[in-house]
């Protein structure tokens, strides 16, 4: 049996009609994000659903470097601290009167570079607005959490 064919099978037969999934983005390079997802290891796929919130981040971190460039924000970094979702399983089952969607995603960042607590949040903005995966999900009723704040130094 495939990789794919354990991971499906082994996401259609949860027991509780709630699935969670994490996901971690690394930088080492701004352009290369290194993803893992909990519960994978090695060569092992991520199931679809962990693969989509690691597109909603990977998104979201080009669409800020983009716009950071744009209104002259010296970003040097994002990280993705909390990338989570979970999923009503009943829908993925084929339950009626279930929607197979996200019921809800948080997506916690951190950008570190030269800016002011009011950069990071017009930053924010900018990229809720711009972010073709962010808006898939608005638009599918999907409630979006998470901040954005400003590194430490």
């Amino acid at each position: 049996m495939n990789t794919l064919t354990r991971s499906l099978k082994r996401f259609a037969g949860h027991s509780k009609n709630l699935m969670s999934f994490k996901v971690t983005l690394e930088t080492n390079k701004l352009t290369e994000p290194k993803v893992t997802v909990d519960g994978f290891k090695g060569a092992e796929i991520p199931n679809p659903p962990a693969m989509t919130l690691a597109a909603l981040a990977v998104c979201e971190q080009h669409t800020a470097l983009y716009h950071a460039k744009k209104l002259g924000l010296k970003v040097t970094q994002i990280d993705f601290k909390n990338v989570t979702g979970s999923l009503d399983m009943a829908g993925f089952k084929g339950v009626e009167g279930y929607k197979p969607d996200f019921v809800d995603v948080t997506l916690d960042a951190e950008v570190h570079g030269d800016l002011s607590d009011a950069d990071v949040e017009k930053l924010a903005k900018v990229v809720h607005d711009c972010c073709p995966i962010y808006n898939l999900f608005k638009q599918a009723g999907v409630k979006v959490n998470g901040t954005w704040k400003k590194a430490a130094n």
